[in-house]
């Protein structure tokens, strides 16, 4: 779906689970921000990559599983 190339593709990827003993769910894995552009990448690809992650996590019914390593400081984390 991505293609051969290292760009970023806003195209989901649907995860359909379907059971009549639980409630409906959407998962939605986004990329992480991106700060410096690879080979590939457009020269805005921190925009990019913030603006995907702003337009799903916007929605009020959404519930947000941040990933972080376990190496990294949290208080440095863009993602919280």
């Amino acid at each position: 779906m991505c293609g051969s190339n290292k760009n970023i593709i806003d195209k989901p990827i649907v995860l359909s689970v379907y059971s009549h003993t639980c409630p409906d769910l959407t998962l939605v894995d986004l990329p992480g921000i991106t700060r410096i552009p690879i080979e590939g990448q457009p020269d805005n690809i921190e925009q990019v990559t913030r603006a995907m992650a702003n337009r799903y996590v916007s929605d009020s019914r959404t519930i947000i599983l941040c990933v972080l390593p376990a190496n990294a400081d949290m208080t440095t984390s863009d993602g919280l």
